[in-house]
């Protein structure tokens, strides 16, 4: 439907982020709090855009004593089944629209036609 292809498109120009988040589970119980790393253990600060407001880290709890560490777009992608093609959306969407307006334009002639 097209409301999906604007809505991915929406969300997925605004949230994407260009760098991943290692899924590696957090202990809640160790004292030396460690942070979340990006792209093969490396910190997300040196590979990330975190002004990006889709690359701001989540912790979602796995169970009762981890967190999983994701940034905004990765949850995203997993929630929803977004991806990060605006050009497919938009040509979806202009593909959809000039079908309508075909079967319109058909529809219209056709009424008219009847109408003579």
């Amino acid at each position: 439907s097209p409301t999906y292809y604007y809505v991915n498109g929406f969300f997925g120009t605004l949230l994407y982020c260009n760098c991943k988040v290692d899924p590696t589970p957090i202990s809640i119980y160790t004292s030396n709090s460690t942070e979340p790393t990006c792209e093969g253990l490396k910190k997300c600060e040196d590979v990330c855009d975190m002004d990006s407001p889709g690359c701001r880290m989540l912790q979602i709890p796995a169970d009762n004593a981890t967190l999983i560490p994701l940034n905004v777009w990765q949850y995203t992608e997993q929630l929803f089944g977004f991806e990060h093609n605006p050009g497919e959306m938009i040509r979806n969407l202009f593909v959809y629209i000039f079908f309508l307006k075909v079967v319109d334009f058909l529809l219209l002639s056709f009424v008219v036609k009847i109408k003579r």
